[in-house]
């Protein structure tokens, strides 16, 4: 009797609902919303923002006109938080039997935040096929606003291209949105599900491609639906005529941040006809220089010989666009095949920044007699337009420091100038679509000036230049976000400092061992100005120990009475009795002049440290050295001992090295296969240079030598797991009563018998867990690794509840992990049971209507109480429920008491448990209320 009352009630409430939705059906086919900052008036210090809902319906002669829409501003509570109006304008035909309807709404938002907009509209139209029952689906889009004051004003993509195309049967179609952002922020595009209202996605919603298998257009895989970083949107291709929605966001980002999202619903409207669609040619993806102008030349050709409408949309050609805006034209508004066009650009500086801009092509074909039958082909060019190379940069030598100076920049929007340095001399590659620096060049950011300013003074940021290196330098421009930017760099310049101070040119490793032995040289100062700073002159040799150590001291002195062109000659010195093996070493120089004056110092230059990291039948190699010469750009030599002449070091690779972080090599054994069970030593040679004509180089310094065996290649064997049983069946209702922490209990063993496929040696086992079955990703909660060898159980402790999986794996002493165990999963013993009489009536015994003493692991429940006519009468998401026979909801009795009979209820239950699916449980029962 209960089930056929809920039946009747169910199908009387869906009768009504569909009579409602038919009758104020309003047929749309696709929208968007978007949102532009409102800075007129007294608006500038407001967060006022104006709302335009365009919205794409059926022109069909039974669609009722288009009603008021309501927009919700993403806060609050109706009505502060929506606003309702009529249509702005007459609705416009923009063929395909469709019609353009826009609403303009605006809203002042008390504080910053981030805001999601929506709209929600009965109903779409009828007939879409990847959707169940869509002329009583509602429609729905949303547009998420980021209101930050440090991100600064910001306006969200306009959407230029309609949403409602029409594709063939087996042709690749392509939709793009022509998403221009006014504020030059960065766009990106991925596909959503459609929605049917806030947080809801539509009912039975599938991907286009998969209503009906099909091949691409080409027929060489199965057919594909997605979109591009460009925002084309692909569907190679259409099997099965008919109209489909789908629908797809676009963000916006600036300084790497998300500052706001536009959801497009749109619709395709496929049909299978003899008609081929027209073919596009566009000029490539370029790069400008502003103020140069940019032609380009498009053509569009169709198979079938069909007249041809050719057009192109693009945020160039809007009227708010800085001018100069960019233009296309075309001989006639329709062609004969084929059908040309020419765009046009003047760029300026005022066009920089750091996104392209994006100009969409259209053509379409106009099938004669039958027009219907047209289809479409789109192309998207993308330009991008950097600022031109700073002309004039000349670098001079200034005691410790270089001066440059350059003409003024060309482009006074610019914010400011970026300098660079790198050492020694050489040009960057002429690339036009590369702006500022690369940093693989070389090349790294010293400083930057204003806009205006066309000087700078490098004096390695108060430290000073190193004499001897040749340093070169390129300016570029930069220009201030939003739209961001940057010029091409300019022409490189070189300049070194007078060779007037001794400079290290040698840091070597000539015996490593505990009391081993490091080389030394360096150049005494070939360019002194001996009248200024006479003799005798006095070198003081000082060391640290580490790459970069600072705790000097002295470890041997030399004094030379004068130079001369005869007598100036490298000076050496061998520093023993260090131990090479465990450290690198780091050493400065201090010049004297008439023997106790101090006239400068050196760089400090370090010994060559090898790091050797073994792994599975390979060796990596990895050095370093911090020296005031470059050893990048250079071959740098690896040499391996012999395995027949011990103590015999042989060329094993020569290594081409392009910066520091490329200081590295893999030993893979030469055509050998590396031996887990013998140790390989190794040394490098670094080769470098000062980049100064006048310094001869390579400067050639050897690292110490490092050793190390490859790891074992046999892993351990996966162990066999178990887990404590739980037997539901044997629990009694009360069980776990008042038990709040949980413990599983895990045991394993390791195979007796591991043959010669497993290693033995277990130092640690890895114990992993997951909390639902259907999850992909395990992770690690426990590493046992004591006693020796490791305990073989353990204790999963301080669980909510029971459920969840485990695996165990096995280490040994290489650090080698086995296979994952076999898995072991448990599960709760859900309880949650109602009782079908309460009374009452104050006599202080059953009292309320409540769930059995102790309900098993329920997280949630939502519990409706109905009268025999389907009306409810009492509500809770109580897990207690609590009803005590009065009309109301949660711990609230909203009026009288109900009468005595029987009431039915549904409880929706929510346990934990290990499948997800199995989480929510609907409990339908009835309950007699006898007072």
């Amino acid at each position: 009797m209960q089930s056929r009352i809920f039946q009747a009630l169910s199908l009387l409430l869906l009768l009504f609902i569909i009579s409602v939705n038919q009758a104020n059906a309003t047929h749309v086919r696709a929208g968007e919303i978007i949102a532009i900052r409102d800075t007129t008036g007294g608006n500038s210090g407001t967060f006022r923002y104006r709302f335009i809902f365009t919205m794409y319906r059926d022109t069909c002669p039974t669609c009722v006109a288009a009603g008021p829409a309501t927009l919700y501003f993403g806060y609050g509570s109706p009505p502060e938080n929506s606003g309702s109006v009529e249509p702005n304008s007459p609705r416009v035909l923009i063929g395909n039997d469709t019609e353009r309807v826009t609403y303009e709404f605006t809203h002042t938002y008390p504080a910053a935040g981030i805001y999601q907009v929506y709209v929600t509209v009965d109903n779409r139209n009828r007939d879409v096929l990847n959707m169940v029952n869509s002329v009583n689906t509602s429609f729905h889009v949303e547009t998420t606003i980021f209101i930050n004051q440090q991100v600064g004003i910001n306006n969200t993509p306009i959407l230029r291209i309609p949403p409602v195309d029409l594709a063939r049967v087996g042709q690749r179609y392509v939709h793009n949105p022509d998403a221009f952002d006014i504020d030059g922020d960065s766009l990106s595009y991925r596909i959503v599900t459609p929605k049917q209202g806030f947080g809801l996605e539509v009912n039975g919603y599938r991907d286009p491609q998969l209503v009906q298998a099909g091949t691409n257009e080409a027929g060489t895989g199965p057919a594909t639906f997605g979109i591009t970083q460009k925002g084309d949107l692909i569907w190679d291709a259409p099997t099965r005529p008919g109209i489909y929605n789908v629908a797809f966001v676009v963000e916006e980002w600036r300084n790497g941040e998300k500052i706001g999202i536009v959801t497009r619903d749109m619709q395709i409207i496929v049909r299978d006809n003899i008609n081929l669609r027209p073919l596009l040619e566009i000029p490539n993806d370029t790069c400008i220089v502003a103020g140069s102008p940019l032609p380009g030349f498009v053509r569009a050709t169709d198979p079938d010989g069909n007249r041809i409408r050719l057009s192109a949309s693009s945020g160039l050609f809007q009227s708010n666009f800085p001018a100069p805006r960019a233009s296309f034209t075309v001989p006639a508004p329709i062609q004969n095949n084929p059908a040309t066009g020419n765009f046009f650009w003047q760029t300026q500086c005022l066009h920089v920044r750091e996104q392209p801009y994006q100009v969409v092509f259209r053509a379409e074909d106009l099938p004669t007699p039958d027009t219907s039958r047209k289809l479409v082909d789109i192309r998207t060019w993308q330009i991008r337009v950097v600022g031109p190379k700073p002309t004039g940069l000349t670098a001079t030598a200034q005691g410790n420091s270089i001066g440059l100076s350059w003409d003024a920049y060309t482009c006074s929007n610019a914010s400011q100038m970026v300098i660079w340095r790198r050492i020694g001399c050489g040009e960057l590659p002429d690339d036009p679509c590369r702006t500022g620096v690369d940093p693989a060049s070389g090349y790294v950011q010293i400083g930057t000036v204003p806009i205006g300013t066309t000087s700078f003074v490098d004096d390695n940021a108060g430290q000073g230049l190193q004499s001897g290196v040749s340093y070169s330098y390129v300016i570029s421009a930069s220009f201030a976000p939003p739209s961001g930017g940057e010029s091409l760099a300019s022409d490189a310049v070189c300049a070194s400092l007078a060779l007037d101070v001794p400079f290290i040119t040698n840091v070597s490793v000539e015996r490593t061992a505990p009391q081993g032995e490091i080389f030394i040289r360096w150049l005494q100062p070939r360019e002194l100005d001996q009248a200024a700073f006479p003799g005798p002159y006095r070198y003081e040799l000082y060391r640290a120990t580490g790459l970069s150590g600072t705790d000097f001291s002295l470890v041997g002195s030399r004094t030379v009475t004068s130079f001369t062109a005869a007598t100036v000659n490298d000076t050496t010195f061998r520093d023993s009795g260090l131990d090479t093996e465990v450290n690198a070493y780091n050493y400065m120089l201090l010049f004297y002049y008439q023997t106790s004056r101090l006239k400068d110092s050196s760089a400090t230059a370090s010994s060559v440290r090898l790091t050797v990291t073994p792994g599975v039948n390979v060796i990596d190699l990895s050095w370093q050295a911090n020296v005031p010469w470059s050893n990048a750009g250079t071959t740098h030599k690896v040499y391996r001992e012999s395995r027949t002449l011990p103590g015999v070091f042989e060329l094993l690779a020569d290594v081409a090295v392009s910066d520091a972080g490329s200081f590295r090599f893999s030993d893979t054994g030469n055509g050998l296969v590396l031996d887990e069970d013998s140790t390989y030593c190794y040394y490098v040679e670094t080769y470098g240079s000062y980049g100064n004509p006048k310094i001869l180089s390579p400067l050639i310094n050897k690292s110490q030598i490092a050793c190390a065996a490859p790891l074992d290649t046999l892993a351990p064997c996966p162990p066999l797991l178990a887990i404590d049983s739980l037997d539901c069946g044997s629990l009694t209702g009360e069980s776990f009563c008042n038990v709040e922490s949980f413990a599983n209990k895990l045991t394993w063993s390791y195979p007796t018998a591991v043959g010669e496929n497993c290693d033995e040696d277990i130092v640690a086992y890895r114990l992993y867990y997951k909390r639902y079955e259907e999850d992909t990703e395990f992770a690690l909660i426990a590493t046992i690794n004591s006693p020796r060898p490791p305990a073989m159980f353990y204790e999963h402790s301080g669980l909510s509840s029971y459920a969840g999986c485990y695996y165990v794996t096995a280490v040994d002493e290489d650090g080698q992990e086995s296979a994952p165990s076999n898995v072991v999963c448990k599960d709760n013993c859900p309880y949650y049971e109602l009782p079908n009489v309460f009374t009452p009536n104050g006599d202080g015994k059953n009292e309320l209507f409540t769930p059995f003493p102790c309900p098993r692991f329920v997280e949630s429940v939502e519990v409706t109480v109905y009268n025999r006519w389907g009306r409810p009468m009492f509500e809770t998401s109580n897990v207690l429920i609590n009803w005590d026979g009065m009309i109301g909801s949660g711990e609230e009795s909203g009026g009288s008491e109900v009468t005595n009979g029987v009431y039915y209820y549904l409880a929706k239950v929510r346990f934990a448990r290990l499948r997800r699916s199995d989480e929510l449980t609907q409990i339908k029962g009835w309950v007699q209320i006898l007072r």
